[in-house]
């Protein structure tokens, strides 16, 4: 049974590195590759904007802007 459990584990792994690679190949920032804090299950999507930028855009309808 524990030896199961560690395959279903390391599949889950293995495809997770994958999807990884393939959305860093969209432009995705993967939260894997922080230095500070690591949050691998984390993606997102800046749209080549900075932290500093985006905190200096106006709200929109109660959103930023990003494009």
């Amino acid at each position: 049974m524990l030896l199961k459990f560690h395959k279903v584990v390391l599949y889950g792994i293995l495809v997770g590195m994958k999807l990884a690679r393939l959305e860093k190949n969209q432009g995705f920032n993967w939260g894997g590759d922080w230095k500070k804090s690591i949050d691998r299950p984390h993606f997102e999507m800046s749209f080549g904007n900075s932290t500093k930028s985006l905190s200096q855009k106006p709200l929109e309808n109660g959103y930023k802007k990003l494009r």
